[in-house]
């Protein structure tokens, strides 16, 4: 499956959720609050969900190797705070996400005639975990309300270069934290006086850096005579969507 049949697939997911949150009918007593003041204060949650990227690589001698599509599930934690202001409900969050999104692609140079080894050469990367913080605003639709959010963000990602030498055998690799920053938007409402469910999607973006990838033992020489890493431009970018359910403190 290429990535726009992944995208199209997340954002249908998205559209289905939200559309089903903004049309339940869940009735609050009337002796509540506004949904801004029951939506308003500190909280934290739990969500899942899925993430689907592009990564391209370029080797610092050779050019580009290809890219592929990383792709798999999330979930973790988020807290934060929000508080009325005008006619939005505005604040600020952090969330913390596990992530196994991974890909892979058949070396585009190094498979070449004058170019190949004994095996087929792989390359690799997968994304471990994920920080985010954002700022965010919202606008109330009756019972919940529909947001945005803008914010930075920090990805550890694995990157390694796989057979060439041996079918299968690793003899590069790398881990290193990207920093980039995102955009979202998603649909939160409120199910009872503490708790809400929401559904987000998120654009994620870590620019092109050049990364060393460091030859595995046995392999001293990996990038050729007296090397010791293999110095590859790799460039991320990522989207994902999530549901998740928060509890609100205070109400």
């Amino acid at each position: 499956m290429d990535i726009s049949n992944i995208l199209k697939t997340f954002s249908g997911f998205v559209l289905l959720s939200m559309c089903s949150l903004a049309s339940s009918n869940v009735a609050l007593s009337a002796d509540k609050a506004p949904t801004a003041q029951l939506a308003s204060g500190f909280f934290v949650g739990l969500h899942a969900g899925a993430g689907a990227g592009n990564t391209n690589w370029i080797d610092g001698g050779v050019g580009p190797l290809g890219g592929h599509v990383q792709k798999g599930a999330m979930g973790g934690v988020i807290a934060g705070y929000l508080m009325p202001a005008f006619d939005l409900l505005v604040g600020v969050e952090g969330s913390l996400d596990s992530l196994n999104i991974k890909g892979k692609h058949l070396d585009g140079v190094f498979n070449q005639p004058g170019w190949a080894g004994p095996a087929l050469e792989y390359d690799q990367s997968k994304a471990r975990w994920l920080v985010t913080a954002a700022v965010r605003a919202g606008k109330d639709i009756g019972s919940g309300h529909v947001y945005v959010k803008a914010g930075l963000a920090q990805q550890r990602q694995n990157y390694s270069l796989v057979g060439y030498f041996a079918p299968g055998v690793t003899f590069a690799s790398t881990s290193v934290n990207r920093q980039g920053w995102l955009l979202g938007a998603g649909v939160e409402r409120v199910m009872q006086v503490n708790w809400s469910l929401f559904a987000e999607y998120n654009f994620v973006q870590f620019g092109n850096t050049r990364e060393h990838l460091v030859c595995a033992p046995g392999y001293a020489n990996c990038s050729g005579p007296s090397t010791t890493f293999v110095p590859i431009k790799i460039s991320n970018v990522g989207q994902m969507v999530k549901i998740g359910l928060n509890y609100r403190f205070g109400h």
